[in-house]
């Protein structure tokens, strides 16, 4: 696949110049090639499919090794490690949120 940019002014951007042009010159089963391998798979048909493609997937931290985890007790501990930083997560989002509503000053001046 070749691709290729071209400016019709060159040198010094002015305010109006034209914007940057590209051609593509490959065929799109070319294009359909290359994109294939990323997809990865089929489309899940039941929902604990599509629960394992997503946990694998994700890119949420700790959600991957619970799909990845090689036994039951693996997929328990992963599952309580990330229930237990979520709960954290919104624990000190809920006390930003108070702090900040609350709109104390942060400085006091007396006369």
């Amino acid at each position: 696949m070749k691709v290729s940019g071209s400016k019709k002014n060159s040198g010094r951007i002015r305010h109006n110049s034209e914007p940057t042009v590209f051609t593509v010159s490959a065929p799109i089963s070319e294009f359909i090639a290359m994109v294939k391998p990323l997809m990865k798979g089929e489309k899940p048909r039941t929902v604990p499919q599509a629960w394992t493609r997503f946990l694998e997937r994700t890119t949420a931290h700790g959600l991957p090794r619970i799909a990845n985890a090689r036994n039951q007790a693996g997929k328990i501990f992963w599952v309580f490690i990330f229930a237990v930083f979520a709960l954290i997560f919104l624990m000190e989002a809920q006390y930003l949120f108070v702090k900040y509503y609350n709109r104390r000053p942060i400085t006091d001046i007396k006369v």
